[in-house]
């Protein structure tokens, strides 16, 4: 079963050359839950059985296990009592933890995602909206003093419209009791290109590709293209780790886990020049753009310098069946190659027909003016 495992359970050790060798996932849960989860492990005696709902801390490990020149293979353990007794302790073919990581600075074992390198726009945007609030606050409501010892109470009195205020004096020689001190003047509005510029941050690092409302003259299609695209660009390194440390790690793990259950007969190893990952995402697909732009560009070229002669340059079937999997179009709505020969039969049939028909109103019209001839005559 998947599962996504929470950031500050997991821990993990880099080796010399960035891998994570051994990875650990630690979390309480109830007794009863964790015997549930793992039937055939080596629990203690009355484990779970009559206090199943206490807690308890359980670890489990996943480490590699080198086999010289077999290879290796990798370990799983699951300890319980505080990391006191081993219920399980099996090894595997291949690893059942993937620690992806999007950036990551050499040497750290963990990655940072975009929701930490947006963090200081974060930060900084809620002290900004914190101190527009307060400067809003302040114009609506205003700094008020009054004179201490007098008659009016600040504790007692409520700031509402129409309320009644006592007072000893509104004026005089030692001025009003209550005064406004602050000009109830300017504008709600004076951070906004601030809070504005931070909100562009904070989407730019999130992947947000959302179009933003409306103000002024809207984005052409070819902006928003090339904003895409320049998006693609950056983030393509980060993308391809995140990809990298992801599925090679979960399919030779599916395929392993099929294996076990008899489901599937499949003991290879993943080779990637003999097995090929295709990831379907919108963020692919927008990596993958560019190579389309260049495929049509290049077919384009061709169909302009020699037209005639366009099948010698490019193979058109081929260069449309790697379009549509760039474009990760449905399989559903290509052809097949037997469908392709039925349409190619259909097609040739139909032109013969045509050109039968041709012939024979061509024959009929040479002997309708042939035998006109003499009539007239």
């Amino acid at each position: 079963r998947f599962a996504a495992i929470p950031f500050k359970q997991i821990a993990a050790e880099c080796d010399l050359f960035g891998d994570t060798p051994l990875m650990s996932w630690k979390r309480h849960m109830a007794r009863r839950a964790i015997r549930s989860a793992f039937p055939n492990g080596m629990f203690p005696d009355g484990y779970g059985e009559k206090s199943g709902d206490d807690q308890d801390e359980i670890t489990q490990i996943f480490y590699q296990k080198d086999l010289g020149l077999y290879g290796h293979k990798w370990g799983f353990m699951v300890l319980v009592e505080n990391g006191q007794h081993v219920a399980v302790d099996v090894e595997h073919r291949t690893r059942r933890l993937a620690l992806p990581r999007y950036y990551r600075v050499s040497g750290e074992a963990y990655g940072r995602g975009p929701l930490l390198l947006a963090l200081p726009s974060i930060k900084t945007l809620n002290k900004a909206q914190e101190l527009a609030f307060r400067a809003a606050a302040i114009q609506m409501l205003g700094i008020w003093g009054f004179r201490a010892g007098s008659t009016f109470n600040p504790e007692t009195i409520s700031l509402d419209a129409g309320a009644f205020w006592p007072m000893q004096s509104t004026g005089g020689m030692l001025g009003a009791d209550v005064s406004r001190l602050d000009p109830a003047s300017g504008s709600l509005n004076v951070s906004q290109l601030v809070i504005e510029d931070l909100k562009d941050q904070i989407r730019m690092a999130l992947l947000d590709e959302r179009l933003k409302p409306q103000r002024g003259t809207p984005a052409s299609a070819s902006e928003i293209a090339a904003r895409m695209q320049q998006r693609a660009d950056v983030t393509i390194g980060a993308f391809g780790r995140l990809v990298r440390e992801t599925l090679p790690v979960i399919v030779p793990a599916a395929l392993d886990i099929l294996n076990e259950k008899r489901l599937m007969d499949f003991r290879g190893h993943v080779d990637e020049l003999l097995i090929g990952l295709e990831v379907r995402s919108p963020m692919a697909a927008a990596l993958n753009a560019n190579r389309v732009s260049q495929a049509i560009s290049y077919f384009e070229l061709c169909a302009s310098m020699d037209p005639d002669n366009i099948d010698l340059h490019v193979k058109r079937e081929a260069l449309l069946q790697a379009v549509s999997e760039m474009m990760q179009i449905d399989p559903e709505w290509v052809p097949n190659a037997q469908e392709k020969e039925q349409i190619r039969q259909v097609n040739e049939a139909a032109q013969a027909a045509a050109l039968a028909m041709n012939m024979v109103g061509q024959a009929t019209e040479g002997q309708g003016g042939d035998a006109a001839l003499p009539m007239a005559a």
